[in-house]
């Protein structure tokens, strides 16, 4: 069957509409079944692409490596749901590739990490982000220039709960780091996770700018405190979302 350029175009306009309708009456609880539990972990930046690099010379990639590594662990040990990292050596690899990642490997749920900077070095804390509706919404290529193909959107049915669960990590950094600044959770247009089809966040744990900050973030002890809070987070935010998914 032949179908014109409008046509098609049609079509995916009408699919993408019935998906935002599909989240205005998504039900308050996510249900998550313990053995379908796929978490993906995703360190930041990798190969040629240092990401941030602190006034000392430390880079965003090796620590986000390192964090990785941290929480897939902790995850492996203390839940023991199945894991999966997007890198585990230093290498490039591309956003389209980090959400292909995912998505094939039937991923239930997506944690990026990174590190801030900020040209002013004093500046320091956490921050999380989850994206922005109307960057998936149906007209935002007209308003906001996003050209991402509409049928290509595949976080809109799980945009609540990217933002539950970005609410929950945030919740367990003010507890843990009260003498760092809370630089809040942010709704952005962050690309891959348009394409992810599992509730995603970016967590931004420390300011690598920051000398102070770098320092820490040098020191292991530091580096396991963070571990263990992005773990915590998700293991509370499985527990409010799932049906007995987590092990007490």
């Amino acid at each position: 069957m032949r179908y014109t350029g409008l046509g098609i175009k049609n079509r995916y306009v009408f699919l993408l509409i019935v998906m935002v309708f599909m989240t205005m009456f998504l039900p308050d609880g996510y249900a998550l079944s313990e053995q379908d539990l796929v978490i993906v972990i995703d360190a930041g930046h990798g190969g040629q692409d240092t990401g941030v690099v602190g006034p000392g010379g430390l880079t965003e990639k090796e620590v986000c490596l390192d964090l990785a590594g941290r929480v897939k662990s902790l995850i492996d040990k203390g839940l023991g749901y199945r894991t999966f990292l997007t890198r585990s050596r230093d290498e490039a690899i591309s956003l389209t590739e980090r959400s292909s990642l995912a998505n094939n490997n039937r991923g239930t749920l997506y944690v990026s990490i990174h590190l801030s900077g900020f040209p002013d070095q004093t500046i320091q804390g956490f921050g999380l982000f989850y994206i922005d509706q109307a960057y998936l919404a149906p007209g935002s290529a007209e308003q906001t220039g996003n050209k991402l193909p509409l049928w290509d959107r595949q976080q809109i049915p799980h945009i609540k709960e990217s933002r539950r669960m970005a609410d929950t990590l945030h919740q367990v950094f003010v507890q843990r780091f009260p003498g760092q600044t809370d630089l809040g959770v942010h709704a952005v247009p962050i690309y891959p996770f348009a394409t992810l089809g599992m509730p995603s966040v970016l967590i931004e744990p420390a300011v690598l700018t920051s000398p102070v900050q770098e320092g820490l973030l040098r020191q292991d002890n530091f580096r396991e405190e963070i571990a263990n809070a992005i773990y915590e987070g998700i293991r509370l935010f499985v527990k409010q979302a799932g049906s007995g998914a987590v092990h007490e």
